[in-house]
Parts: structure tokens; C-alpha cells; sequence
């Protein structure tokens, strides 16, 4: 080792050279890393979104969505098919294992639904998605008017905007929502069409026919072909009216003589505002791997360009950004670096008492930080929280290698040596050891790849950028930390070593290790109390899943009582957005009523996007709080869940609803919904359940119109044409298309409003017979009116009934315990099984794993310590120290009343390979001083007045660089704060741990 470290020496400037490139290069590959909120991931789930209008529920559960999830069972490695179907929509959700080639797996849902295609209804529309964290809208814009039509606004977003937006590199999607589309109205005279004996039907089929381009054939003509094409197609209103539907006396028959034609709005069962305006919303959705900061900055200066040419009276706003979160949160993680840096160097200072000494372990931080990102860039990583916060969190680490090589050489230097020889030996001394500590360090991290989930997502990213940084740190420390010695500590600069100010501690150390070392049965005893404590505290901890985070934006869905009308709808959320003007932290906002962010709703349902100024004062859970029960109070009968966005766009992505999800199977639906019900009642007393909500609500009422086909067949209608007279009365017939610009506009035949007004209305609505009589409905038809179902859910074949609700108050650990005790007092019908899910379940599933990787680890770390030290007895010493560690974890977690969750295990798991460091340090120079004829406890005395100061120097700075995430520094640093508690709890452990209860093991176990 000797030899390596004077070779780097003598070749000091080229080796810096490289250094230089290495930064430049590192510097210039973070520039063009992909940049978001959480590292880019694709999700093991295929979602099949079908369309299929207005469909009866029970028809598109039996013609469509039960052929559909029949194939896409079959598709290879599918493990979960559930489905919810209602009125003309269906969604399949496809389940797989998280090591599944999903790009493959796409493209066999893709074959096998193209194999059932042809046997479903037509005008069957079907979109199958890959769920990806870029799968929602990065950013929104609202754009609106006092003036302007909604159509025209519609026209302006879809033709002018979007084309301008989704130029930009790295957008995927621009989509608009709300407005209004146009159409031509035939609004047809009853009265009219029994008077010149005409049906509807014959209205439509005459318009079709007569709006085509139809090829005639080809005629040679001086010697060039001209191609004949009959050109009838209409592109006005006029040319609708003078469209000739029949002659009668000899006359033609205009359809201005039978219908009121105009171009008017298509009827929308959707509305969508922004900021107290009605508007049309455009979302932006990025790809994903595509940098979203730089896409977003791209956008804005798009949009503000597009600001300036627009009229004074049209205003386009943006109503979310995702990546303001992201840059606040990089930001806030990178305050945390500087904060925690500028900690460390102070600590530093303070022990070694000397700002030339402490530069070389100053310097060594950034360069470590910098040159990570080569390496992020090499594992295809992006900057995001998560790997941010693994250099922020690294950053304690990592110094530790400088440290010990730094404080060895000032003691080889303060004990007369020259410099340069100083160097040499005190890197070669402490070199091998080093090595296996970090090799320690990053092995415990290497378990970590079979952690799939949500965990996965968050928190492998974050461990293999913590072991990048860590092993780079060993480089440098070998590499560049002697050089920065030599240039900081060389005869020019004159440096003295000053008097240790920590001998009075390493004195009392002393003492106080040959006391115990004479009564090892103390040190004993201690372990057992500290090891019942952290015990019986470890049963009194809060458990949970995800660490909360104020996001600064949340969603607000909601829900008006079942059949309550969009206009009913809108009034009341007019009231609920006149209540938002109260709160001056909100900065903008976009709703949405029949359809949702990602989802198709009915007209009572919908959601809010709310974003928060950014320095406001209340918390957003106070907010949402707040506003929970201001609104339920002022508008009864409105059901408010609010969510902030990511964890609502997480939970969707993993196909999860709620933290309490409850799933009761069976195959009778009567039975299903009974127990349901008394599941739902009797879980109304669980404390800290809020929101407890069935699923499936109960819906709009329906009728059904029951022809008689010998009556309708005596009066001369053919099958199917009462079906389609009556849809022609109600709802309107498109009989055609017409081109306008880039868009093609239906020709909607309809009766008026009042003949469909009301239910009595309906029955008497008179519907034109084949032989020009006008036949009221109730004369073939009746009317029966029934309670509406909203949606019937599947799950491999079987039905589901669910029941939803949030945690408030408590943790997610003991109200699922109270949940279980209800539920298991439940004696359930034949055939009806409930099971858990939600959080819950990820939280069972992610625990498993996490201790199953904490196992590994720890044997990992075992076969790294007998490969270093060949002596079973002394692995074993260094081991249980190490693992008696995670009580101070415990404990840590009690007092600061943080909770069990994945963030926190990780912590508990990184713990194991920073403890152990110390550990090896530490018997590595015991061993050596065995070796020079001294006795056991002497060789550990000496060891220990030794390593004393770096052990207190690495710990307290590790400790430093966890602080400004523990007490939550800026933004997004909330996931981090549990992990970093029950990293410095047991660092704060391990000091007694390393400099105590080793060495007394090690005296006990060793020969």
C-alpha cells in the first residue's frame, strides 16, 4: 500500500489533471440528466380503458367487458384481472409481477384484444396504456374569457395551442378538456314529417347518401387521364337545409320545410373551470424519460409568447405545475447538502484544530458529490428526490473515508515524522481496513435490488446513489485525499500540529475501558436493560407506510348525491369554489365535473386540482382540513376526499385507492351488496377511520322501454326501428359528418326539448310509423322505472364489492388491528370472502421484503468481516455490536415519535453498514497491537486511545451530514426524515457500541 500512495504522489499533477476532466465531464452529464419529482419507473400494470357511449351497464358487462377480460386472462405472466364496469365504460386493469418485460407485455394485451375485436358491439372504442410515473400531467394551463364562446376557446386551445406545444422535445400528450364542440343540430317538426308521411330514418339515410365523394371511373382525354369523382358533400348549414328529402305532388321536399337547422354546440355532459371562470383546461404530459424541468421551461416560454398574441379579453393561466415542486424539492435537498457540508466542516475544524488540515476533508466533499454523477448517469439514474437525497444522505458517509485517512496522517505527522513520510504511512495504515469497511458499507445496499413496490421505486434509486458516492469516496480517499494532505500541510505552509484538546477524553476512555473490562458482567447487564427496553418500545412504535409530505397541491374529488343532474352539479360546486375565495393560500385552481384528471366520471362526480401559493402559512393538511369541514357543513349532501397530487397519481399508478381498502368477493351480487353493508355499519364505530365509503354508490335512477313487437309489427315498424326512432326523440341520431377546417362536425337529427322534458312527456312522445301515422310510445311501449347500479366490479372472474376510507388521528398499524378484529366478528354468507388492501397490504408486502433484505445484509456483512479478520470470534464481537445498534434505533424512533415505515426501515438497514466501520477500524489496529507482544486488554486499550478521536469524528460528522434532513430542511426532505432519525439514533448508539461493548465482547469471546 506504501508503494500506491507514494506512485500517486510522485505522479500527483497528472492524477489531478484527471480529476479536472473527471469534474468537467461529471458536471456536463448532469446538465442533460433527466430531471423529476421521483425516479422515472413503469409499473407492472396495463390499463384498458373502453368506450362504448351511453351502453347499458348489464349489456356492456356481458358484451364487452366479460369477452375482454376472457382473453386478456391468457395473456402470458398476468397474475391479477380486475375490471369495473358502468354505463358505456369499462376499465381492465392487468396486474404482473415487478420483473415482468412489460413492453412485451403490452404487446400481447395488444394481440389478444385485436383477436376479440371483431366479436364485441361496433363503435367499440378501446385504449390500452402503459402506467408510468409520466402516465399524468406534468403542468396545466386554464384558458378563459368573459367574452368568448366555449367553443371558441375549445377552437383556440385545440387548433392554435396545442400545435405549439407539442413541438416542444420531450412532450408526449397535449390534452384538452371542457369547452365546447360544435355541431350541425336538425332539430326536427313532428308535425311536419306526419304531414309529408316521412320517418326520421328516411331523413338520415337521405343525408347519408347524399354527403359523399364517390369514384365515378377515368377518361382518357388528349392523352392525359382524368379521374371522375361525383362531389356532393355538404359544408354549410344552407346545404343542409336545401338537402331534398322527398317529393310529394311533384314538389320537392326540402329539409328546411321538416326541421330548424342551425350550427350550434354539441351537448357535453362535462364541465370544466379554472380560477372562478368557466374554461377550457390543457394538460401537459411529458415522456418518460424526458427531463421535465427543461421540458416545463420550454412550455412556459412557449406559453408566454402565445400570452402576448392573444386578444386583452383571453386569459390563459397556469393552474398546476408539478415541476415548481420539483425544483423547490431539488432545491430544498440541495440546501440540505450546503447546510449539511457547512456542518461538517465545522465539525472537522473543531477537532483537528487546524483550517489547513481540515481542507483536505472540506474539498473532498463536492469532489466526491460531483463525480457521482458520472457514475448516475452510467446507471441511467435522474435527478429526483430520491437520489438526491441519497448524495445528501451519503454525505456523512462518505467523509468518513477522508476523515480516517486525514486524522491518521496528522498523527503520524504530530508524532515527528515528515511529511511526506507521514502521508505514506498513515494512508497505507489505514487503507486495508478502510476497504473492507466500505465494502461493508455498500454490500449492505446490494439486497436492495429485490425490493420490488412502491419501496422499490423510492428507495432502490436512493441506495445504489449512496453506494456510488460511497465507493467514489474510497477512490478519492486513496487517490486524491494524500495529494490535498501534501499540498494542505506542506513545510512552505508551515503547519504545526496543535496540542489534542481531546486528551482529558481519551484519558477518562481509558479508565473507563479497563474498569469494564475487569467487570464485563456491567456491560452485560446494560445490554440486557437496553435490549428489554427498545424491546418493549418496539411494540409501542406507530407503524405506516409512506412518510406524508406537503406537497403544496392536492386534489379534491367529490361526489353530489346519485342523479343529481350536471347542471344541479355545477350549481353546488359554484358554492363550494365561493367558499375557496376565503383562502388566500390558494393560487389557482381547475375543476372538472364528469370526467376526473385520468378518469371518466358520471355527471355528479369530478374533481379539483388545488395549488397553494408557495410560502403559505397553513399547512396544506390543514388546508384540506379545513376546507373539509367548512364545505360539508355549507353544502349537505356533497361528499369532499382530498388527497394531495402524488400520492394520489402513486396509489393510481399501483392500482390502489385508499389506505383502508377493503375487497369482499363473492358471485351474487344481492349478497355481495348485503354484506357490504353490514361490513360498512359496523365499521362506522373504528377510530380513525374517516371517509368510510362504499365503492360503488348508488346511482342515477333508469327506465327501460319494453317494446311490444306484435303491436309495433301490426302498425308496420320493422325490428329495431322503434329502437331507433326513440333514440332519434331523445337523445338524437348522427346521421353524418361534415368537414370544417381540420375537423369533421356531426349532423345530430333530434325532436325538440319539450317533447322529452319529463317522464310523463316521454310517454306520450309520438314517433312517425311507416305508413306516415303518428303512434304515441305508451301505445307500443312501456316505461319502467328502477334504482340504477353504478358499476360492477370483477376481479379474476369474480365479483367485488369494495369498501374505502382514510386514516386520521392514528396510525395506519393499530386501526388496521382494529379493522381485523371487526371484520374477523363478521360471519359471512357462503361463498363471500373479505381481504385487505390498500396501504395495508403494500405495507405487509414492503416489511416482508425489507426484512428479508435487513437478513441478507447482515449475513453479508458476517462473510465480510471473517474474509477480513479470518477469525470467527472476532467477526462474531464486531457483528453483535454492530446489530445491537438497531435498540438506539428503537428507541430514536420512540422518542421522536417517528414511525415504523419503509423510509425509517431503510434507515435501520443503512445503519448496519456505517456502525460496522468503526467495528473494523477498531479491531483491525487491536489486532496490530497483538501482534507487537502487548495482551489483549492492553491491545484494546490502545486501539481504542487510537481510534477514539476518528470514531467521534466520523459518527458526529455522519450524524451532521443526516441533520438537516431529520428536521425536515426544505422541501420534499418529509419522505427523508424518518430515515435519517434512525440513522442518527444509531450512530448515537454506536459510539458506546464501538468504543464499549466491542471490545468487551471481543475480550470475552477471543482467546
Amino acid at each position: 500500500m506504501e508503494k500506491l500512495i507514494e506512485t500517486v504522489l510522485r505522479y500527483r499533477l497528472a492524477v489531478l489533471f484527471v480529476l479536472g476532466i473527471l469534474i468537467a465531464g461529471s458536471i456536463a452529464l448532469l446538465t442533460s440528466m433527466p430531471a423529476g419529482v421521483f425516479p422515472n419507473s413503469t409499473f407492472p400494470r396495463i390499463l384498458v380503458q373502453v368506450e362504448r357511449g351511453y351502453a347499458p351497464l348489464t349489456d356492456m358487462e356481458i358484451t364487452t367487458t366479460k369477452p375482454l377480460e376472457d382473453a386478456l386472462r391468457n395473456v402470458e405472466g398476468v397474475r391479477i384481472v380486475r375490471s369495473k364496469t358502468s354505463r358505456g365504460y369499462a376499465e381492465i386493469e392487468l396486474y404482473f409481477d415487478w420483473e415482468i418485460d412489460l413492453m412485451q407485455a403490452y404487446q400481447l394485451v395488444q394481440a389478444r384484444i385485436s383477436d376479440v375485436r371483431g366479436k364485441l358491439p361496433p363503435g367499440t372504442g378501446i385504449l390500452v396504456k402503459r402506467m408510468t410515473t409520466s402516465a399524468y400531467p406534468m403542468s396545466g394551463y386554464a384558458i378563459y374569457s368573459d367574452v368568448r364562446s366555449q367553443r371558441q376557446l375549445r377552437n383556440l386551445a385545440e387548433f392554435t395551442i396545442r400545435p405549439l406545444l407539442s413541438g416542444v422535445s420531450g412532450v408526449y400528450q397535449i390534452e384538452i378538456v371542457g369547452g365546447e364542440r360544435p355541431e350541425f343540430r336538425v332539430q326536427l317538426k313532428p308535425e311536419k314529417l306526419a304531414l309529408y308521411k316521412l320517418s326520421p330514418l328516411m331523413i338520415e339515410e337521405s343525408l347519408k347518401e347524399i354527403n359523399q365523394v364517390k369514384f365515378l371511373g377515368k377518361v382518357t382525354d388528349k392523352y392525359r387521364i382524368h379521374l371522375g369523382f361525383q362531389n356532393d358533400l355538404l359544408r354549410t348549414a344552407d346545404d343542409i337545409k336545401n338537402t331534398v328529402i322527398a317529393v310529394r305532388n311533384g314538389i320537392p321536399v326540402k329539409l328546411s320545410s321538416l326541421a330548424d337547422i342551425s350550427l350550434t354546440s354539441k351537448e357535453e355532459y362535462i364541465i370544466t373551470t379554472a380560477n372562478w371562470h368557466r374554461a377550457v383546461l390543457i394538460d401537459v404530459l411529458k415522456q418518460p424519460n424526458a427531463n421535465g424541468v427543461s421540458v416545463g421551461n420550454k412550455i412556459d416560454e412557449i406559453i408566454v409568447k402565445i400570452k402576448n398574441d392573444l386578444p386583452a379579453d383571453i386569459h390563459l393561466e397556469k393552474t398546476y405545475d408539478q415541476e415548481a415542486f420539483v425544483k423547490r424539492s431539488i432545491i430544498g435537498v440541495s440546501e440540505n447538502i450546503l447546510i449539511g457540508m457547512l456542518i461538517i466542516s465545522l465539525i472537522v475544524f473543531f477537532f483537528l484544530r487546524s483550517f489547513r488540515a481540515s481542507w483536505s476533508i472540506i474539498i473532498f466533499m463536492p469532489l466526491v458529490m460531483i463525480l457521482s454523477f458520472f457514475l448516475m448517469y452510467v446507471f441511467k439514474l435522474s435527478i429526483n428526490i430520491m437520489t438526491l437525497g441519497g448524495i445528501a444522505a451519503a454525505l456523512g458517509i462518505l467523509v468518513d473515508n477522508a476523515t480516517v485517512v486525514v486524522e491518521n496522517i496528522i498523527r503520524h505527522y504530530s508524532e515527528g515524522q515528515p511529511l511526506d513520510k507521514a502521508i505514506v504511512k498513515g494512508s497505507a495504515e489505514v487503507i486495508p481496513p478502510m476497504f473492507g469497511a466500505t465494502l461493508t458499507t455498500v454490500i449492505v445496499f446490494v439486497p436492495l435490488v429485490f425490493v420490488t413496490g412502491l419501496t422499490g421505486l423510492f428507495f432502490k434509486p436512493m441506495a445504489l446513489t449512496l453506494a456510488i458516492a460511497v465507493f467514489i469516496s474510497l477512490l478519492l480517499a486513496i487517490s486524491i485525499t494524500p495529494i490535498l494532505t501534501h499540498i494542505f500541510l506542506n513545510k512552505k505552509n508551515g503547519f504545526r500540529a496543535k496540542d489534542d484538546f481531546l486528551s482529558g477524553i481519551r484519558k477518562g476512555y481509558e479508565e473507563t475501558l479497563q474498569f469494564l473490562l475487569r467487570k464485563k458482567i456491567i456491560v452485560l447487564a446494560l445490554l440486557v436493560i437496553i435490549v428489554g427496553i427498545s424491546g418493549f418500545l418496539f411494540t409501542q412504535l406507530h407503524t405506516g407506510f409512506l412518510p406524508e409530505w406537503d406537497e403544496g397541491a392536492f386534489v379534491m374529488n367529490y361526489k353530489a348525491p346519485p342523479g343529481t343532474s350536471l347542471k344541479e352539479t355545477n350549481r353546488l360546486l359554484l358554492q363550494l369554489e365561493n367558499i375557496m375565495k376565503k383562502y388566500p393560500e390558494v393560487e389557482s385552481y381547475s375543476r372538472r365535473t364528469g370526467r376526473g384528471i385520468a378518469h371518466r366520471h358520471p355527471a355528479n362526480e369530478g374533481d379539483y386540482l388545488i395549488s397553494l401559493k408557495e410560502n403559505h402559512n397553513r399547512s396544506t393538511f390543514e388546508i384540506m382540513d379545513i376546507l373539509n369541514k367548512e364545505a360539508t357543513a355549507q353544502i349537505p349532501g356533497l361528499y369532499l376526499d382530498f388527497v394531495q397530487v402524488l400520492p394520489d397519481r402513486l396509489k393510481d399508478l399501483a392500482g390502489e385507492e385508499k389506505p383502508i381498502d377493503i375487497l369482499i368477493f363473492g358471485n351474487d351480487q344481492a349478497t355481495l351488496q348485503k354484506t357490504t353493508q353490514e361490513i360498512y355499519e359496523k365499521l362506522k364505530p373504528v377510530k380513525g377511520l374517516v371517509g368510510l365509503t362504499p365503492a360503488e354508490l348508488p346511482s342515477e335512477p333508469e327506465f327501460d322501454i319494453k317494446v311490444n313487437h306484435e303491436k309495433a309489427a301490426q302498425l308496420g315498424f320493422r325490428p329495431g326501428e322503434v329502437q331507433k326512432l326513440i333514440e332519434t326523440a331523445i337523445w338524437g341520431r348522427v346521421s353524418t359528418y361534415i368537414k370544417q377546417g381540420m375537423r369533421l362536425v356531426g349532423v345530430r337529427l333530434r325532436y325538440p326539448a319539450e317533447f322529452r322534458k319529463n317522464l310523463e312527456a316521454l310517454k306520450q312522445l309520438q314517433i312517425i310509423s311507416p305508413n306516415g301515422a303518428m303512434v304515441p310510445i305508451k301505445q307500443i311501449a312501456s316505461i319502467d322505472i328502477r334504482e340504477g347500479q353504478a358499476a360492477i366490479i370483477h376481479e379474476n372472474g369474480s365479483l367485488v364489492s369494495k369498501i374505502f376510507a382514510d386514516i386520521s388521528g392514528r396510525d395506519l398499524g393499530n386501526v388496521v388491528k382494529d379493522v381485523k378484529d371487526v371484520l374477523y366478528k363478521i360471519k359471512l354468507p357462503y361463498g363471500v370472502s373479505v381481504s385487505l388492501g390498500g396501504d395495508y397490504e403494500s405495507q405487509l408486502k414492503s416489511f416482508e421484503q425489507l426484512f428479508f433484505v435487513l437478513l441478507l445484509a447482515a449475513l453479508l456483512i458476517l462473510i465480510v468481516l471473517l474474509f477480513e479478520f479470518n477469525k470467527f470470534r472476532t467477526a462474531l464481537a464486531i457483528f453483535l455490536g454492530t446489530i445491537f445498534s438497531f435498540t438506539f434505533v428503537i428507541i430514536g424512533l420512540y422518542i421522536t415519535g417517528t414511525s415504523l415505515d419503509i423510509s425509517s426501515f431503510i434507515g435501520t438497514i443503512t445503519v448496519l453498514g456505517i456502525v460496522v466501520n468503526n467495528g473494523i477500524l477498531l479491531m483491525d489496529f487491536t489486532a496490530r497491537y497483538r501482534l507487537m507482544d502487548n495482551s489483549k486488554s492492553a491491545a484494546l486499550i490502545q486501539a481504542g486511545r487510537v481510534r477514539i478521536r476518528p470514531i467521534l469524528m466520523t459518527n458526529i460528522t455522519t450524524i451532521a451530514g443526516f441533520l438537516p434532513l431529520a428536521l425536515k430542511l426544505g422541501t420534499g426532505s418529509e419522505i427523508l426524515q424518518p430515515f435519517a432519525v434512525a440513522v442518527i439514533s444509531g450512530l448515537v448508539g454506536s459510539m458506546f457500541f464501538s468504543l464499549i461493548v466491542i471490545p468487551v465482547l471481543y475480550d470475552l469471546l477471543e482467546k
